[in-house]
This record gives C-alpha cells, sequence and structure tokens, in this order.
C-alpha cells in the first residue's frame, strides 16, 4: 500500500486537532461514566488517571511513558471488571462530545491494551500486552478508532486471578516516524491507565511482563516506519498479546514475537522470523514538491528543527528488480535486510546502513 500525498499534505496540517486522550470506559457494555477530571468531574468520580494535557510523548526512555505524566498518582476510583468482560476504553481530542473529532486522521498507526498489577504502579518488568490492532485489510487501527467514535475495544483475558490492575490503553501516530525523535520527529506516543478491579473465580496470574519505558527502542521496525512509502504490512512493536488461558505467557520484547500484522497464510514462525517487517519495494527517484512548513506538531510547542516538506515524504515506489544487480536505490530506501531481494547499490552519495537485521536503508 501507498499513501499518497493527500495523507503528506494532512499532516502539514494536523496541528489543531492532532492529539487525544481516554475519558471513560465501558465494562461488557455498560457505560461506567466519565472517569477523566479533564471532563470536570469531581476527583471522587476519577478512575482514570488523567496527564497535564492530551499531548503525545516521543522519547521511548522518557519515564512517564507507561501511565504518562501525573500517571504515578492513583485516583479516587476503581471500577469493576469480569476476567474475560470486554471493555471499551473511550479516546477523545477535547472532550466527550459526540461532535469531538477523536484524533486527525493523518495520525495513522496502531492501538493496544496493556495490564500490569496496581501495586506494581507500574514500575518494573509488570507490563503485559493483551490486545493489540496494527494495520490490515489497507486500514489503520487509528482508521477504525476514528470510524467507531473512539471506541477502542478488547477483551480482558479470561481467568485472570481477581485482584487490582492498571489497564493501559496506547496509540503510537506514526505521521512523523519516518525520522527519529533525535532528528525532531519520531514516532509519538498516547497512554493513559485506568484503574480496575478484577472480579470473577479465575486463578491465572498475569505473566511475566516488559518494562515500560524500555520496550520499544528507536529503530524498531514499527517505531521507526514511513507510512508515505510502499509497504504492505506494519510489524507491531512489543510483545505479542497475551489472552489469557492455562500455560499462557506473554514473550517478553520483540524479537519473542511475529511482529504485527502479516500477510495471511504465513507459516507459523517456531523462531523469531521477519514476517511482519514492512514489505516494502524499492524506493525510486523522490518526485519534488513544493516546500511545506514545519510542522508544529512535537506536542509540546516546539517546532520541529528539520522542515517537512513533501519532496520527503512522498515515494514514487516501483517494484524491487532481483538480485543486487537490479539498479541503484535513491536516498532513504532500502537496500537490504532479511529477505530482501531488491538492489543493494545506493544512488551517489549514500551509503546502504544496516538498521536492524530485517532493515538496511540508504542514507
Amino acid at each position: 500500500m501507498k499513501y499518497s500525498t493527500v495523507l503528506a499534505s494532512s499532516a502539514l496540517m494536523a496541528v489543531a486537532s492532532a492529539h487525544t486522550w481516554i475519558f471513560q470506559a465501558s465494562v461488557n457494555g455498560v457505560d461506567q461514566g466519565v472517569g477523566s477530571t479533564a471532563a470536570g468531574i469531581d476527583a471522587s468520580l476519577a478512575y482514570v488517571r488523567v496527564p497535564k494535557n492530551n499531548d503525545p510523548l516521543k522519547k521511548l526512555d522518557d519515564k512517564n511513558l507507561a501511565c504518562n505524566i501525573n500517571g504515578d498518582i492513583p485516583v479516587a476510583k476503581t471500577i469493576d471488571v469480569p476476567d474475560g468482560a470486554e471493555v471499551i476504553l473511550q479516546w477523545f481530542h477535547n472532550k466527550p462530545d459526540p461532535k469531538d473529532d477523536i484524533l486527525d486522521k493523518s495520525h495513522v498507526g496502531p492501538v493496544t491494551a496493556w495490564m500490569s498489577p496496581t501495586s506494581s504502579n507500574g514500575a518494573g518488568d509488570v507490563w503485559v500486552k493483551i490486545a493489540e490492532e496494527g494495520f490490515s485489510g489497507g486500514k489503520w487501527a487509528t482508521d477504525n478508532l476514528i470510524a467507531n467514535r473512539g471506541k477502542q475495544t478488547f477483551k480482558i483475558p479470561a481467568g485472570i486471578a481477581p485482584g487490582e490492575y492498571l489497564l493501559r490503553g496506547e496509540i503510537i501516530a506514526l505521521h512523523e516516524a519516518d525520522s527519529t525523535e533525535a532528528k525532531g520527529r519520531g514516532a509519538q506516543l498516547y497512554m493513559e491507565c485506568v484503574q480496575i478491579r478484577i472480579t470473577g473465580s479465575g486463578a491465572t496470574p498475569l505473566p511475566a511482563g516488559v518494562a515500560i519505558p524500555g520496550v520499544y527502542k528507536t529503530e524498531d521496525p514499527g517505531i521507526l516506519f514511513n507510512v508515505y512509502g510502499q509497504f504492505d504490512s506494519y510489524p507491531i512493536p512489543g510483545p505479542r498479546p497475551f489472552t489469557g488461558g492455562a500455560g499462557g505467557a506473554a514473550p517478553a520484547g520483540n524479537d519473542a514475537k511475529p511482529a504485527g500484522d502479516a500477510p495471511a497464510g504465513a507459516p507459523p514462525a517456531t523462531t523469531p522470523t521477519p514476517t511482519g517487517a514492512p514489505v516494502k519495494k524499492a524506493d525510486a527517484t523522490p518526485t519534488p514538491a513544493p516546500a511545506g512548513e514545519p510542522v508544529n506538531d512535537s506536542c509540546n510547542n516546539i517546532k520541529d528543527s528539520t522542515p517537512t516538506t513533501l519532496d520527503k515524504v512522498t515515494v514514487k515506489a516501483t517494484p524491487a528488480p532481483g538480485g543486487e544487480g537490479g539498479g541503484t536505490i535513491a536516498k532513504h530506501g532500502q537496500c537490504g535486510g532479511t529477505g530482501f531481494t531488491g538492489s543493494t547499490q545506493c544512488e551517489t552519495g549514500s551509503s546502504c546502513i544496516v538498521l536492524n537485521e530485517y532493515y538496511s536503508q540508504c542514507t
């Protein structure tokens, strides 16, 4: 799939309606009421740990990455959730309102859900992913989130032992993920934690998890990803979801999972494979386009140090020639990686740099 320059242009203008946060939840179809003090409710009614604003975080080692800024501060309420229940986390841009725009459509990316024991307060190797949605059928999870009016729907693992847990919703927006945070761009992460109490007769403890921050690395294929290029799948970063059941365990880290929404029919992986890595064609010469204004979308009211221009994100992609003698690759194009069969020869002035075992790029 190739995202057009329409999306690129939209990203240039997506400032006013870009950001989003969680306001409320429902359990098995029962609305729990607004649980965020950002909506002006009394603090005694709050069950969402509310950050200072709806801006994303970009530094992958930020200590606030677990539950956002102020996410280590408990709130008054904890909502009851039976094990195996269907839960909906409700995201809004500004406030709970039928006319709210939820999230700018340019902010495409995966949507995930996580759990950890409340007693940990989110610190340590305690986070277990329980649901994920990435890119499938030409649509991103965020496309579906917007279409569903901000409703992120998933199930709590069946049989989980009763107790108090933090339930973490997360969106990774990829509209600036073609480069890194250190270069003024990078993936943007939105997250909040809801205080829940699992009820029922389950006896399965939450398995060992991963640390947040720590689970994501700057050059993970699903963190450094060009949504404006040619791709057929997307590798959701982080461990594979734990869904419950006897003997279930959550693989820790990126290397323990087949990443993301791999094409149907791929053989089951018994060892780490690049199945979910982006199936990216060799990039041709970028199409020149008029320069745009800098995107004021780092969400801390700081302009990006590098202006976003369409000639940086618009790619005229062609099928990769077979073998290493199939022509030269333009700067920023893929030139290697596990399973890659295209040319490894970069255009004059560029070198093929290994970013990880699945992806090398002309830089």
